[in-house]
């Protein structure tokens, strides 16, 4: 009954996904599209004798309390964060600008409420028909204190402004944790716009975070590597592609201490997972099984990575035969 109310090329509304929450943003988006054919549609079903009771009351509750809330922004942000080549300075400007789009959303009620009034079909807030409330206060209270708010006033005080403002901290929150780490290594991203004393200094910052990885000599590597990228015309060029200049060019014994703290920042995982969590099925399982790529497995992981010189020279061919051996299948395909 709903697609038969859905005009063409519509999209269906969505099932929701219990694991993922960026669901969310493709089913309120379904509903936002085709928001009065779905009310026309529950009101079909509520008229229709030939549904039970139950399914007819269902329909109706929904109809009158259907909600909509829109993650277009948030989750096409979501699908940046999770994709394989982004690295921590991307994940840090796509946080500072979500949190000044949720802070300057702050100063737009009227704007959401103007397109709520439209999309409900409703002029007016329920409580505002209502009878006003009288509240009775202790005799030692004066009256003069107490603010009586209008419904709209009510709603925005108390409703809209704190579901951004904790979208505002939330966002925060996760950005702090990335701009830690990446301050360690923002003098690869800003080798262009730093004095030879300020690189000098960030660089020896950057070796007491990893001492064991890093020695003195990174600060006269990243001065000599400023020198031929300016020679070069590569002064600005990302991170990456930092990286795969120092690789492509063989730069790799001029610049050892560079190309390790290269190979860390870029190998270090960007993705959030503890958003996708919080709405997830899988966060009521406290054990290790929560996941299949434990802490352990993804150090192992990310060893290679960072050691692809020495895993290059490898060879694998005794492991291949081996894997091959072990999955062999009993009968021939022919």
């Amino acid at each position: 009954m709903l697609i038969s109310h859905l005009q063409q090329k519509a999209t269906v509304v969505k099932n929701l996904s219990t694991t993922r929450w960026s669901a969310r943003s493709d089913a309120c988006l379904s509903l936002r599209r085709s928001w009065k054919e779905i009310i026309e549609a529950l009101d079909a079903i509520d008229d229709d004798v030939s549904q039970t009771p139950t399914t007819q009351n269902e329909a109706a509750g929904l109809s009158k309390n259907l909600q909509n809330f829109i993650f277009e922004r948030f989750n096409a942000t979501t699908k940046r964060l999770q994709c394989v080549n982004i690295d921590i300075g991307t994940v840090v400007k796509l946080y500072d600008g979500l949190t000044t789009l949720v802070q300057d959303t702050r100063d737009e009620f009227e704007r959401f409420e103007r397109d709520a009034k439209e999309l409900s079909g409703l002029e007016d807030y329920d409580s505002s028909t209502a009878r006003p409330r009288k509240i009775k206060l202790p005799f030692d209270v004066s009256p003069q204190g107490h603010i009586q708010l209008s419904p709209r006033d009510k709603f925005r005080v108390n409703t809209f402004l704190p579901i951004l403002d904790k979208l505002s901290h939330e966002l925060r929150r996760r950005a702090e944790a990335y701009k830690s780490l990446n301050s360690n290594f923002g003098l690869f991203e800003n080798m262009s716009m730093l004095s030879n004393e300020d690189l000098l200094a960030q660089a020896n910052h950057l070796c007491s975070q990893y001492p064991n990885d890093l020695d003195d000599k990174l600060p006269n590597e990243c001065l000599h590597l400023c020198s031929y990228l300016k020679c070069i015309g590569a002064l600005d060029i990302p991170v990456s592609q930092l990286l795969k200049t120092i690789v492509e060019d063989s730069l790799e014994v001029i610049y050892p201490n560079a190309y390790v703290a290269l190979s860390i920042f870029l190998c270090t995982l960007a993705t959030n997972c503890s958003a996708e969590r919080s709405f997830s099925c899988l966060k009521r399982v406290k054990n290790y099984l929560r996941s299949s790529l434990s802490e352990e497995r993804l150090n192992s992981f990310a060893l290679p990575a960072i050691e692809a010189e020495i895993v290059r020279k490898f060879s694998y061919d005794n492991i291949i035969d081996k894997f091959a051996k072990m999955k062999v299948h009993s009968k021939r395909l022919c």
